[in-house]
């Protein structure tokens, strides 16, 4: 039978934990999703060595009923997401991501700014309600864009807003923060409680590179 050195899981939900069991090497988690069923996540994150997660107050909780778990943000790929010369910009505000509520008012305010907006969202097309069939015709661009096309986007938008898929709860950063700021471009966002705990950790890497270089 396959013996791995290390079991290193990304996971959402349920993922096979009868299948963890049959190793007995060290196994790490990484809980990418918002804000979730905080008795569940207690569950799924017990077969592991250690949980890491994109939101430091999942970390905190799980830590509090003795499980080991550690804040790890999202971070960029620098081979897709980088800054770009000569781009010409076509769009003053890129929206993209999933439907949600709370996104699409955001959404609603940045029309009442500006007409010229590029929208990419799965299911926006059939769940956005508050602009007419018209207006959203004519700012959405897409059910998804990634990789170097998105990069292409970025760059030739004056700016990227954000808006977290659930207002008011803990979710971690998303990637977006990380992709437009290596594509060296404006992001207007709410406030989620990981920005300091994030830019804590990259000024500490930041030195700790220094140091030994």
């Amino acid at each position: 039978m396959f013996q791995p050195d290390l079991v290193f899981c990304i996971h959402r939900q349920r993922f096979g934990e009868k299948f963890l069991s049959k190793f007995g090497t060290p196994k790490i988690a990484w809980w990418t999703e918002p804000d979730p069923d905080r008795e569940a996540l207690i569950k799924f994150a017990q077969p592991f060595d250690l949980d890491l997660s994109c939101d430091s107050q999942i970390s905190t909780y799980l830590n509090k009923y003795g499980i080991r778990s550690e804040y790890q943000s999202h971070v960029d790929d620098p081979s897709t997401f980088y800054p770009l010369q000569n781009q010409k910009i076509t769009t003053d505000i890129l929206f993209f991501g999933n439907w949600s509520p709370w996104g699409e008012k955001v959404l609603f305010s940045a029309y009442q700014v500006t007409k010229n907006i590029g929208l990419y969202g799965r299911s926006s097309e059939k769940k956005v309600s508050l602009l007419s069939k018209e207006v959203l015709k004519a700012i959405y661009k897409g059910n998804k864009i990634l990789g170097s096309n998105l990069n292409i986007a970025i760059k030739q938008s004056h700016l990227v807003l954000n808006a977290q898929r659930l207002k008011g709860k803990s979710n971690g950063l998303d990637t977006r923060f990380f992709d437009v700021l290596a594509c060296r471009k404006l992001l207007i966002t709410d406030a989620p409680k990981d920005i300091k705990t994030t830019l804590l950790m990259a000024r500490k890497y930041l030195y700790m590179t220094i140091k030994f270089n």
